[in-house]
């Protein structure tokens, strides 16, 4: 994949992979079923996606905890 993707196609392509795994597992599954299978959908789509990624959260240059994103997608989207 290019480094210089577009935000709008890459939520594009994101939202593409979300509605497949949607579409073909339904409803009724934990969290962690979903994760796993839109991470396996975003790498065949070639898309870097990295799962419990932790973040560090800063007020005013202070660091005041630490949020754990459940994905970063090109490093650039959370999900």
């Amino acid at each position: 994949m290019p480094k210089t993707i577009q935000f709008k196609e890459l939520t594009y392509r994101i939202n593409g992979a979300i509605y497949e795994v949607n579409k073909l597992l339904g409803s009724g599954f934990l969290e962690k079923v979903y994760e796993n299978a839109l991470s396996v959908e975003l790498k065949k789509r070639d898309l870097l996606a990295e799962c419990q990624v932790p973040i560090r959260v800063k007020y005013k240059n202070e660091n005041v905890g630490e949020y754990i994103a459940d994905m970063v997608v090109e490093n650039s989207v959370l999900i």
